[in-house]
Order: C-alpha cells, then structure tokens, then sequence
C-alpha cells in the first residue's frame, strides 16, 4: 500500500491518474492530509517527490523530483509498490528518473551496473556512495574511499535532511 499525499488541486488528477490503471486504486490511497504512512508519495506544486526512505524499504537512493504527468506518477507508484519492470513501462530511457530507479533496481536485485549506468547517476554524490557501498560494480571504491566519498556527499548536500541521510 502507498499514500499519494497531495493539494487539493491536484487531488482530482492524481485520482484520474490512478483510476487510469485498472484495480490500482487497491493499493493506493490518495490524502489531502499529513499522513504518517512510511510508504509515501508527494504531489504538489506539479512535481512529484518521494521522500526520503529513514526505514529501509528500498535502496537508500535518492529519487528526483519530477515534474508531475501521468507517466511519472504512475511510474513512481509501481516503483514504490515494488513493480519495478511496470514503472519503466511508464519512463522514457535516457532521462535522470529512469537511470535512478535502474540503478535502484538492480542494487535491489544483485543485477551488474554498468560503467554507463553509473556515469548517468553521477549527478548525485549519495547515490554513487550507495553503488559503491550495496552494488555489483566492477569499479567499487576501497573502504578508505568510500568513507571519503560519503563525507564529500554529506558536506556537499543541500539541507540538513540530505545530509543526515547520507550521515545514516
């Protein structure tokens, strides 16, 4: 189950969006209120974030925020239900939300991540420390750097919370 938390005027889109998919409206539930679900989706200001994950339930990888249309929260939505192949099914290849969830997906899965794969995630000082730390790349730092890499990330975040995720 996953709570979309949105603003009242995207709340009529969002319940457009998920109706669009047949039976999808089972696993998800969409509140106009603060919600403590951990499994949580956040539509406003026509963007689309998924909040930082403090309990583990996936890669500790830090997703993009995207611009909110019906590819993209669908694609969120399977991604965060664990339907990983159906959220590429909703991405377009080659943008910075596919490369994310790929890498995320095969961190998850043991799957190899390519030189290429990891060069399109290089925007994101946490995410590289999380390949080199949890994945199945040919290229992983030693200890030393790693823990170097991950005070860069954290130093070098852009609040507070960024930097105590990196820090966890």
């Amino acid at each position: 189950m996953i709570t979309i938390l949105t603003t009242t005027n995207h709340k009529n889109e969002v319940e457009q969006v998920i109706k669009s998919v047949d039976r999808l409206e089972e696993l998800v539930s969409i509140s106009i209120e603060n919600t403590n679900d951990l499994n949580l989706l956040i539509v406003e200001d026509n963007c689309i974030t998924k909040p930082l994950d403090w309990f583990d339930m996936q890669p500790p990888f830090i997703l993009p925020k995207v611009e909110f249309t019906q590819n993209n929260l669908l694609a969120f939505v399977f991604y965060a239900i664990g339907n990983h192949q159906k959220a590429f099914d909703y991405l377009k290849e080659d943008t910075e939300v596919y490369n994310t969830i790929l890498a995320a997906t095969k961190i998850q899965f043991g799957y190899e991540i390519s030189e290429d794969l990891y060069q399109n995630i290089s925007n994101s000082k946490h995410n590289l420390c999380v390949v080199h730390q949890y994945g199945n790349y040919e290229n992983r730092f030693h200890i030393s750097e790693l823990m170097q890499a991950y005070e860069d990330a954290i130093h070098s975040a852009e609040d507070i919370e960024l930097k105590a995720f990196s820090a966890k």
